[in-house]
């Protein structure tokens, strides 16, 4: 992969954000600028949908080589879930980085090693209530739409 490539994927997983202390020296998890994480989230899933068995499926090992999902995308969706834009970056870049792949061999166990990191920084964090909140809020407001579009008639 060529060393261009690499920074610019580097520096999308930085645009996400990091944690700095605030407070009292509590450490939170900040995105930089709210534009600069979008953007950085839109890179990752193109850089993704490009991943491919020709390119051995590259993007996806630095990715899991670098930690990016426990490190930035779970700290990042705890912090800002309850903006629609990030949370819903989030959960596309999810979406493809927990699909398997067609890997074989020694890929194929370096893919599942990174899938199992990625199962256990969900299991420590609160991602899955989240995402449930996320999806009862939808079919909340689904509902209403429903209720409202029936009163109308």
């Amino acid at each position: 992969m060529d060393e261009a490539v690499v920074q610019d994927l580097y520096d999308s997983c930085t645009g996400l954000g990091d944690y700095h202390k605030v407070e009292q020296g509590k450490l939170k998890y900040l995105y930089r600028q709210k534009d600069e994480c979008l953007n950085s989230l839109r890179d990752l899933h193109g850089a993704l949908q490009q991943d491919s068995p020709e390119t051995g499926y590259i993007i996806r090992h630095k990715l899991g080589e670098w930690k990016v999902v426990s490190q930035r995308i779970i700290p990042l969706f705890i912090s800002y879930h309850k903006e629609p834009e990030v949370a819903t970056g989030v959960v596309k870049l999810l979406l493809l980085l927990t699909t398997r792949v067609g890997l074989y061999g020694a890929e194929e166990l370096e893919h599942l090693r990174h899938l199992q990191d990625y199962k256990e920084a969900f299991s420590k964090s609160d991602v899955f209530a989240i995402l449930v909140r996320l999806l009862l809020d939808a079919m909340e407001e689904e509902l209403e739409l429903i209720g409202s579009s029936s009163r109308k008639s």
